[in-house]
Protein backbone atom coordinates (compact mmCIF):
# COMPACT_ATOMS: atom_id res chain seq x y z
CA UNK A 1 0.00 0.00 0.00
CA UNK A 2 1.10 3.42 -1.15
CA UNK A 3 1.97 6.04 1.32
CA UNK A 4 -0.74 8.90 1.84
CA UNK A 5 0.92 12.42 0.86
CA UNK A 6 -0.30 15.07 2.18
CA UNK A 7 1.83 17.64 -0.14
CA UNK A 8 0.71 15.98 -3.43
CA UNK A 9 -3.27 15.76 -2.38
CA UNK A 10 -3.07 19.21 -1.31
CA UNK A 11 -1.61 20.53 -4.81
CA UNK A 12 -4.00 18.33 -6.65
CA UNK A 13 -6.88 19.04 -4.72
CA UNK A 14 -6.27 22.96 -5.54
CA UNK A 15 -6.22 22.05 -8.87
CA UNK A 16 -9.57 19.61 -8.71
CA UNK A 17 -11.30 22.92 -6.57
CA UNK A 18 -10.15 25.59 -9.01
CA UNK A 19 -8.77 27.42 -5.87
CA UNK A 20 -5.55 28.96 -5.32
CA UNK A 21 -2.86 29.01 -2.14
CA UNK A 22 -4.97 32.62 -1.24
CA UNK A 23 -7.89 31.63 -1.62
CA UNK A 24 -7.90 28.74 0.45
CA UNK A 25 -5.91 30.50 3.14
CA UNK A 26 -9.05 32.94 3.38
CA UNK A 27 -11.44 30.80 3.52
CA UNK A 28 -9.28 28.83 6.41
CA UNK A 29 -8.70 32.18 8.02
CA UNK A 30 -4.86 31.14 7.75
CA UNK A 31 -2.10 33.03 6.04
CA UNK A 32 -1.30 32.30 2.74
CA UNK A 33 2.22 31.49 4.17
CA UNK A 34 0.68 28.44 6.22
CA UNK A 35 -1.35 27.03 3.81
CA UNK A 36 2.98 27.17 1.38
CA UNK A 37 4.11 25.33 4.61
CA UNK A 38 1.57 22.59 4.27
CA UNK A 39 2.28 22.41 0.26
CA UNK A 40 5.84 21.25 1.83
CA UNK A 41 4.57 18.93 4.33
CA UNK A 42 3.72 15.03 3.54
CA UNK A 43 1.86 14.30 6.11
CA UNK A 44 -0.94 16.10 8.28
CA UNK A 45 -3.01 16.21 10.97
CA UNK A 46 -6.40 14.66 10.53
CA UNK A 47 -8.41 17.73 11.65
CA UNK A 48 -6.14 19.42 9.14
CA UNK A 49 -7.08 16.95 6.62
CA UNK A 50 -10.85 17.49 6.96
CA UNK A 51 -10.87 21.15 7.13
CA UNK A 52 -9.27 21.01 3.88
CA UNK A 53 -11.65 18.72 2.05
CA UNK A 54 -14.35 20.93 3.42
CA UNK A 55 -12.98 24.07 2.04
CA UNK A 56 -12.24 22.38 -1.48
CA UNK A 57 -15.34 20.12 -1.07
CA UNK A 58 -13.89 17.08 -1.60
CA UNK A 59 -14.76 14.30 0.59
CA UNK A 60 -12.13 13.09 2.98
CA UNK A 61 -12.12 9.72 1.04
CA UNK A 62 -11.20 10.95 -2.17
CA UNK A 63 -8.84 13.22 -1.12
CA UNK A 64 -6.64 10.27 0.54
CA UNK A 65 -7.01 8.35 -2.44
CA UNK A 66 -5.29 11.24 -5.12
CA UNK A 67 -2.45 11.26 -2.12
CA UNK A 68 -1.45 7.67 -2.23
CA UNK A 69 -1.81 7.99 -6.24
CA UNK A 70 1.62 9.38 -6.10
CA UNK A 71 5.07 7.62 -6.11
Amino acid sequence: MKKFRFDLALREGLEIAGMNQSELARQMSVSRQAVSLWMQKPDARLSLIIRVCQKLQIPVDEFMEIGRAYK
